[in-house]
């Protein structure tokens, strides 16, 4: 069929998804969308597309694919395995396809996901405004659920593209120990077994899924609730804690408005040591997707 992938091998979990479904999570419709959503945005990037486009979200171990028509590709995320025609590619650049060819995508080795894109948008069914999967409910993507052998995902035409590559400097390296943020909520005074969050340790449940993550292995015990010890949490404090967050963002922002106004050398001496320090905010992928347009 012209314009189309079929699915030869399904692997272990494979999902479309989209960053669009947003503002419908007080109709209970949570957004769905990629897990690593960095990832996401760096594969749309290398194939010209907006950031908030649907791929093919690969977990753990992933699908060969049979390509029926020309078009381009881009794979980021979890170093991987994968061959096109038998032989090996490299993953984070532009890859060019003739119709007939085959992917297949193997074992994720440092992270649990890898994102395949195409130039070509996929025809599919928009619900809640979105092509994102999400399965409980059997909304979105192809049939509401992952990909199964022999399923077909029609395209339409190809969208022209020029080749890229992630720059050295963009590219997460999964070994190393992320940061994650933690702001004190209102009831954060009822837990009564808290001495130094350096010391508290979690694992991640089997039982997580892309809603949210449970936590166990540290259980939280809680005082009695009362009027009184919710008075006497200090607002002040966690408004405080929570502009900390927002000003960095905004300075980071600030830095590339300023950024496009350097000339070419001075752009390439200061974006890389400033893209280290920014890989522990909490990204504004709008901002990050223009700051890669400089490149």
């Amino acid at each position: 069929m012209k314009n189309t992938i079929e699915i030869l091998r399904e692997g272990v979990y494979t999902s479309i998804q989209d960053l669009r479904r947003t503002g419908f999570k007080k109709y209970g419709v949570p957004k769905s969308g990629p897990m690593d959503e960095y990832s996401h945005i760096l594969t749309n990037w290398l194939l010209d597309k907006k950031i908030i486009s649907e791929l093919l979200e690969i977990t753990y171990y992933g699908p060969k694919i049979k390509i029926n028509f020309d078009t381009k590709i881009a794979l980021y995320g979890s170093k991987c395995e994968v061959k096109l025609n038998n032989n090996k590619i490299e993953t984070g650049k532009t890859i060019s396809i003739k119709s007939g060819d085959v992917l297949d995508i193997k074992k994720c080795i440092n992270a649990n996901r890898v994102y395949l894109g195409f130039s070509a948008n996929m025809k599919l069914k928009k619900t809640f405004n979105s092509k994102s999967t999400y399965d409980k409910i059997q909304i979105g993507g192809l049939n509401g659920k992952k990909l199964l052998k022999n399923d077909i995902i029609e395209f339409d035409q190809l969208k022209n593209c020029k080749s890229k590559k992630i720059p050295s400097s963009f590219m997460r390296f999964n070994n190393q120990n992320m940061i994650i943020r933690v702001i004190k909520g209102i009831h954060f005074d009822r837990v009564n077994n808290y001495d130094n969050e350096d010391e508290i340790k979690f694992k991640i449940s089997p039982n997580s899924d892309r809603m949210g993550l449970r936590l166990v292995d540290y259980k939280i015990k809680l005082n009695d609730y009362s009027e009184t010890s919710l008075c006497n949490t200090d607002i002040n404090k966690l408004i405080e804690e929570k502009q900390k967050v927002r000003l960095e963002v905004e300075n980071f922002i600030e830095y590339i408005s300023n950024f496009k106004n350097l000339d070419l050398d001075e752009q390439i001496n200061q974006y890389t040591g400033k893209m280290e320090s920014a890989k522990n905010l909490t990204w504004n992928y709008s901002e990050l997707y223009n700051l890669l347009e400089l490149l």
